[in-house]
């Protein structure tokens, strides 16, 4: 399952991933808060998926990566925090190829994207 809340006074979307998530899922969560009428591609993003995984293969972060570059929809800095290698290494292709388009940082812990971020994220999620 995957979910996103938005803090517009804060300009920042938080997405969290609970257990896993495949391409189709993350792409209609991605499609429906594009269309958020609170979303503004300006906002900061954390993709928290400390309770979950993606379930993606190389070719499908590389889909995600151009679907972001063609809509233009994610201007700001955005940060992945994960618990497990897969999503490292995921999260580590997807930052090598978006890096034209928007910053992106993968953490281990909210203090380390928090410090990132320049927010205290520890107000919005839950966990280390």
């Amino acid at each position: 399952m995957i979910q996103y809340k938005l803090y517009p006074e804060e300009k920042l979307i938080i997405l969290q991933i609970i257990d896993g998530c495949n391409f189709n899922e993350l792409m209609e969560l991605i499609q429906t808060y594009m269309q958020d009428p609170g979303y503004s591609p300006d906002f900061n993003g954390v993709l928290d998926m400390r309770a979950g995984y993606l379930d993606l293969t190389q070719e499908e972060v590389a889909q995600i990566a151009q679907f972001v570059q063609q809509q233009r929809f994610a201007k700001g800095l955005w940060c992945h925090i994960v618990h497990d290698h897969r999503s490292t290494a995921l999260g580590m292709v997807y930052e090598q190829l978006i890096s034209d388009e928007h910053p992106l940082q993968v953490f281990s812990t909210v203090k380390a994207a928090s410090g990132f971020m320049g927010v205290n994220l520890s107000r919005y999620l839950k966990g280390p």
